[in-house]
């Protein structure tokens, strides 16, 4: 299991302390409850409460302690969110999902390097399926852990047809801009650039 943030009492955080909690137990939050609405569709809400006992619950209710303490609005919304999101992807599972585990939450979930960033997995009778989940703000930059830009569309959109070709056309486009932006750089400092940055530029 992940080691979350632990936040107590009322406390006097910083803002960016503040925020960091709120990034985390929103996220959190939202896995369970996207979960839940899909294992409540598929008949099996009771089996997924039952691995939310003890001091995982207790740290749930916890982290929706302190959203409705420092933000109610977003505690709120995130039944709806977590509704919307779980109707969207009911779209693209089958009719013979039966189990559904939050990554990371349970003892029972399996634990394997093929789950990579996935924050549910959702089995059926003859197929796994990973979800990863982002809840962010309209207009807002979704950064990755470790993606890079040479294998993010590879690695995480891979089940697509075209994710290499695509994946080779991001590759190809980020080496011309990088010689493009190196090349001016150079030309700024009235270098000749022969393909990399070279002894000549960390002189300059």
């Amino acid at each position: 299991m992940q080691k979350p943030l632990h936040f107590s009492g009322r406390g006097d955080y910083t803002t960016s302390q503040k925020e960091a909690a709120i990034n985390e137990f929103k996220g959190n939050l939202f896995e369970f409850l996207v979960g839940q609405w899909l294992a409540r569709f598929y008949g099996g809400e009771a089996a997924f409460l039952s691995r939310f006992q003890g001091p995982l619950k207790k740290q749930m209710v916890g982290y929706e302690r302190w959203l409705r303490e420092f933000d109610p609005g977003l505690l709120r919304s995130l039944p709806i969110l977590s509704e919307k999101t779980a109707n969207t992807v009911l779209e693209y599972l089958p009719q013979d999902i039966k189990n559904i585990f939050v990554v990371g939450k349970s003892i029972e979930a399996p634990t394997k390097k093929s789950l990579k960033e996935a924050d549910l997995l959702i089995l059926s009778n003859e197929k796994e399926y990973l979800l990863s989940l982002k809840l962010c703000k309209t207009n807002a930059f979704v950064n990755t852990k470790s993606g890079g830009v040479r294998s993010f569309l590879d690695k995480y959109f891979g089940d697509f047809d075209q994710a290499l070709f695509w994946q080779e056309r991001l590759s190809f486009c980020v080496d011309q801009s990088f010689n493009q932006m190196a090349y001016q750089l150079y030309e700024r400092e009235g270098l000749d650039f022969e393909g990399s940055f070279d002894n000549q530029w960390e002189d300059a």
